[in-house]
């Protein structure tokens, strides 16, 4: 929507939409992982991971904007920051003798929550503006996008059904395998990701010659 422009008022209302659907979901998992934290104290390190999982995903979606302007430059040195600053915090825990897996998840909420700052401040100042728009019309536009994220997630149950007919032994090794095909996965993910926007943006109304030939380098 947004490399097709003059959507601008739908942009923010969908930012506003997904905002607020983070800072819920954020809340119901920190509570939950709060109340297992107390009767499993080896458990706390959840607690700034479950905040981890919200900024990161809000940062992702504040980044498709410049992405969709063609500046991928933006998606590109924030991700190599935000992992980079949650390896110095891990490597300083290690160092310092203290509890490395949790300082490591909250080098992961620190560094997407600054991430989260930047990106507004530098994105487009659509991420700025508050809008009260209905959400029934964005999540019905964006029922493709919940069917594809549903399909993908659904890759993640492998293990568990292998787990569920064969033996112990039989599913971690299968899980080692299935793990290793998920980096794979990430270069067509993320090739996509580039391509859509300028497929939009194309006004021939079928797929130009320079889209065609990339997308077939990458099958």
């Amino acid at each position: 929507i947004r490399a097709l422009g003059d959507q601008e008022p739908l942009i923010a209302s969908t930012l506003e939409f997904s905002r607020r659907a983070n800072l819920a979901v954020g809340a119901l998992l920190a509570f939950t992982a709060a109340v297992a934290a107390v009767f499993e104290p080896k458990l706390w390190f959840v607690v700034p991971l479950t905040a981890w999982v919200v900024l990161d995903n809000y940062v992702e979606t504040l980044l498709s904007l410049p992405l969709a302007d063609g500046n991928t430059w933006q998606n590109a040195v924030s991700l190599l920051l935000r992992r980079a600053l949650a390896l110095v915090f891990v490597a300083a825990a290690w160092l310092a003798g203290v509890d490395a897996v949790f300082w490591y998840s909250v080098g992961l909420a620190f560094s997407s929550m600054i991430a989260v700052f930047v990106a507004i401040r530098l994105g487009p100042a659509i991420t700025r503006v508050r809008s009260r728009r209905s959400y029934k019309s964005i999540i019905g536009k964006s029922s493709h996008f919940w069917l594809n994220s549903v399909a993908t997630q659904t890759r993640n149950f492998d293990v568990l059904l292998v787990g569920l007919v064969t033996s112990p032994a039989v599913s971690g090794i299968y899980g080692v395998t299935s793990r290793i095909t998920t980096p794979l996965r990430l270069i067509p993910t993320s090739f996509a990701a580039v391509l859509m926007p300028a497929a939009a943006r194309s006004t021939t109304g079928r797929i130009t010659q320079g889209i065609l030939r990339p997308a077939m380098y990458v099958c």
